[in-house]
């Protein structure tokens, strides 16, 4: 276990990061866990392959959170972005894996967690390709997702019962998980996401996040379909440096926009699109 101490990276009112680990070992199998400092492990994820992993991570009054990993051999991690609202996490992994295949299915947090805009959930498919969604209850859309790596970290919206959806191809292969959720009215879901239209082709192309949010520091995107290394990438509005440089993590992206709330898009080719979930103030 290691300690990561980010309080020179952020700004000093910060209460969560959002990061990203890559696996540069092509075949070697790779587990990895990080989690609010000194709580129980809240965070998990499989690497096989050229994966790459997102989440959203609390942290300490010190701006600290801890890691694990099977094999810290070819991983490297970004810090993504950050935020002044914590993400209260529950005690320990709570299971909300649907009970049928291919039906969608209403899911309700602990009681503790009711009245929050939202949910954090992690889905572990350990099988490549199979299908899931999630979605908040309200919603209209109504598709499938892959994911490639196995391993996502999705923002979902709820409602004020505290409930949402979720549907998977083959319940055997895919179990899901709360992490924790986010209160407060500076979050702000798109019940149907809102569809972003499609930058041209191998071109960084910017957009305004400023739909809901009077004044976005965060953006959630999702892509759709998920694909391989390289068919999404985004990024903080004209950085030199490209955050996301693969699908294959699954279909969700927490982008940090930059004070213009804008953020860069670019995708490899025509088969792939941007939706525009959550935006956090």
């Amino acid at each position: 276990t290691i300690t990561v101490d980010v309080s020179n990276l952020i700004n000093p009112d910060s209460r969560s990061v959002v990061i990203q680990v890559e696996n540069h070992t092509s075949t070697t199998h790779i587990s990895v866990n990080a989690w609010k400092y000194g709580t129980p492990e809240s965070w998990r994820g499989d690497m096989s392959g050229k994966t790459q992993l997102w989440a959203l991570i609390p942290l300490d009054d010190n701006q600290r959170f801890q890691m694990s990993s099977s094999n810290w051999t070819g991983l490297d991690m970004w810090i993504m972005g950050y935020g002044g609202r914590e993400v209260a996490g529950f005690p320990a992994l709570t299971p909300v894996t649907p009970s049928v295949n291919g039906v969608w299915e209403t899911k309700t947090v602990p009681a503790e967690a009711i009245g929050a805009k939202a949910a954090l959930v992690t889905i572990v498919n350990p099988h490549a390709a199979k299908h899931w969604d999630i979605k908040h209850p309200d919603s209209t859309d109504n598709f499938y997702s892959n994911s490639y790596a196995g391993w996502v970290c999705a923002l979902v919206g709820l409602n004020a019962s505290g409930q949402f959806k979720i549907k998977v191809e083959e319940k055997a292969s895919i179990h899901a998980y709360l992490l924790g959720y986010i209160t407060g009215n500076d979050v702000f879901i798109h019940i149907n996401n809102l569809a972003i239209p499609d930058p041209p082709v191998n071109t960084w192309t910017p957009y305004i996040i400023k739909h809901l949010a009077a004044n976005p520091n965060l953006a959630v995107l999702r892509s759709l379909p998920s694909g391989g290394t390289s068919c999404f990438s985004a990024r903080k509005g004209n950085s030199l440096r490209d955050i996301q440089r693969g699908g294959n993590n699954g279909i969700y992206f927490y982008v940090h926009c930059n004070p213009g709330y804008r953020v860069d898009l670019r995708r490899l080719s025509t088969y792939y699109h941007y939706k525009l979930a959550a935006e956090i103030q």
